[in-house]
C-alpha cells in the first residue's frame, strides 16, 4: 500500500475542517498517510524530490520565482527527504513538483521551466531533465495565466495516449488552441474537464486530483459542477474507486489535492 505523504501544517486551524475530513476520509477506506512535520508551507508537490522510474530521487532546486520575496516559505525538500530516511541527487534546475506531470517515460512541464532557468540554453536544459528523470519524451506547454506556472494545474495523464484539460471558456479560446495544437502534434488525444476562469483561488480546479495504486480522490468544492465531474471520472478511470473530499480551505490558498500530497 503507497503511504501518501502531507504536511503537518494543514493540522493548523484555518486547515483544520479540511484535515478531519482527509483524515476521516484515509480512515475509512483503509488507505495509508503521514503527516511530516518541518515543512515551511503545505505545497509537499513543489519541494520534495521526484523519483524517475528506476532511478534515485532527484531533488531540484526550489526557489520560484513567485517566491522570491517570500524566502520564508521556501522549504528545502533535501532536508525533510533526510527526514523520512530518502537519499537524494541535488541539482541546480529550478523545477517546481507541480510542474511535472508524467507517465512513463513522458512527462509535460510548462514554458516556465525556462524562465526560472535562464542560465541553460533551452536544449541542454530539456536533455539534461531527460536525462535525470529517465525520460524519453518532454512536452513542453505555454504556460498558463497564474503566477505559478503549473502544469498539474492544466493536463494530467489518462494513460500513454491520452490527457486531461481543463474545460477552457471562450475567454480563453487562443490559449485553448494553442495547448491543442502542442497536444495533437505530440499525437496526444484529450478530454475536457469542467474548470472555472477564477483567478483568486482553484476552486473548480478538479484536474489537481490525488492518484495513486487504484485510487484517486477527487476535489469537491461544493458548487454545480462537482457531481458531474464525478461522474465524468467514474467513466474515464473505470478501474479505479473514485472518493471524494471537500477541499474548499486548501483551494482558497490556490492549490488542492496534487499539490499538498507527495509519495515515495
Amino acid at each position: 500500500m503507497t503511504t501518501i505523504y502531507f504536511s503537518a501544517l494543514l493540522k493548523q486551524k484555518r486547515y483544520l475542517h479540511f484535515y478531519n475530513r482527509l483524515v476521516k476520509l484515509f480512515k475509512d477506506n483503509n488507505l495509508s498517510c503521514e503527516f511530516v512535520e518541518g515543512t515551511k508551507d503545505i505545497w509537499m508537490r513543489d519541494f520534495m524530490p521526484i523519483k524517475p522510474m528506476g532511478g534515485k530521487y532527484i531533488q531540484f532546486d526550489y526557489h520560484p520565482c513567485y517566491l522570491k520575496h517570500s524566502a520564508e516559505l521556501i522549504t528545502d525538500g533535501s532536508i525533510i527527504a533526510k527526514q523520512l530516511g530518502i537519499e537524494v541527487i541535488q541539482t541546480d534546475i529550478k523545477l517546481d513538483g507541480g510542474n511535472f506531470v508524467c507517465y512513463n517515460e513522458k512527462a509535460i512541464i510548462t514554458s516556465r521551466i525556462f524562465k526560472e532557468n535562464e542560465n541553460y540554453k533551452e536544449h541542454e536544459l530539456i536533455n539534461k531533465i531527460k536525462d535525470l528523470l529517465k525520460l524519453k519524451r518532454v512536452i513542453i506547454i505555454e504556460e498558463e495565466y497564474d503566477d505559478y506556472g503549473h502544469s498539474d494545474g492544466m493536463v494530467r495523464f489518462v494513460d500513454d495516449n491520452t490527457v486531461l484539460i481543463n474545460e477552457y471558456t471562450k475567454k480563453h479560446f487562443k490559449y485553448k488552441k494553442r495547448l491543442i495544437d502542442v497536444l495533437e502534434k505530440e499525437n496526444l488525444k484529450y478530454i475536457e474537464i469542467p474548470s472555472t476562469d477564477n483567478m483568486t483561488n482553484a476552486i473548480g480546479l478538479y484536474i489537481n486530483y490525488l492518484q495513486f495504486d487504484n485510487v484517486i480522490i477527487l476535489p469537491k468544492f461544493n458548487i454545480k459542477d462537482d457531481k458531474r465531474v464525478l461522474e465524468q471520472f467514474k467513466n474515464i478511470f473505470p478501474k479505479y474507486k473514485i472518493l471524494q473530499l471537500d477541499c474548499t480551505e486548501i483551494a482558497q490558498d490556490g492549490g488542492v489535492l496534487n499539490c499538498i500530497s507527495w509519495t515515495m
